[in-house]
Parts: C-alpha cells; sequence; structure tokens
C-alpha cells in the first residue's frame, strides 16, 4: 500500500495549514527583526506584545504540527505538504500592503489566524 491508502483528508488539511502559518510566520516576523529594522508602529508597548505574541504562536503551531504529522500522517505526505507550503509562504506575505503588514492591526491580525490554525489543527489526537 502507498501512502495515500489510509490518508485522512481533514488531517492532511489541517496539518497543511499549520505549515502555511509557520512558513508565512517566519516570512512575516523576520521582518520585524533586528529590533532597528521595526516600523515605528510596532517599536514598543502593544506592538511589542503582539509582536511576541505571534513569535509563540508560531512555535506552538510548529510543534504542533510535527506531533501532528508524526501521529497520523505517512512521512512522505508530510515532507510534500510542508515543503509546498514552505515554498508557497513568502507570495502569500509580498503582496500584503505595508500599511497592513507593518502596523500592529496586522500583528493582531497574523494572531487571530494563528488562533484559527490552532482550532483547525486535528490535535485530539495526541491526547
Amino acid at each position: 500500500m502507498g501512502p495515500l491508502a489510509n490518508l485522512d483528508l481533514g488531517v492532511l488539511a489541517g496539518f497543511s495549514a499549520a505549515a502555511l502559518f509557520v512558513s508565512a510566520g517566519a516570512v512575516f516576523i523576520s521582518g520585524f527583526f533586528p529590533r532597528a529594522a521595526r516600523p515605528e508602529a510596532v517599536a514598543g508597548g502593544l506592538g511589542g506584545l503582539l509582536l511576541w505574541l505571534g513569535v509563540a504562536l508560531t512555535a506552538l503551531i510548529a510543534v504542533l504540527a510535527v506531533a501532528v504529522a508524526a501521529a497520523r500522517l505517512d512521512w512522505a505526505v508530510a515532507v510534500v505538504a510542508a515543503g509546498s507550503a514552505f515554498l508557497l509562504a513568502p507570495f502569500l506575505v509580498q503582496p500584503v500592503p505595508e500599511r497592513i503588514r507593518d502596523t500592529k492591526a496586522g500583528l493582531g491580525l497574523f494572531a487571530v489566524l494563528g488562533c484559527l490554525v490552532l482550532v483547525a489543527l486535528p490535535a485530539d489526537s495526541l491526547f
């Protein structure tokens, strides 16, 4: 039997969404480092809090996605899905206008998307 014989499409979709979020998140968040490169709108206070929330969400989702892939997906399927997400991520972040991307609203939107991905990730099989 091949890797697609018992493929759970719901798990694959959740893992793919998580991999895409982590990849796009790495591209998005890297634009705020080093500290001197941060736009004035997110230099401190709430902007800094939202930035670190985004970093924490990205790390948490990455760990959970790897755990879900190890438990529920064939490794070949997980590698192809994660690789596709890694290649697609910059093309999702670049077109976002600077007036959204480089503001507290953009960081807040990123955090909300992270929460949605957490809900979509089928982590119930891990517990």
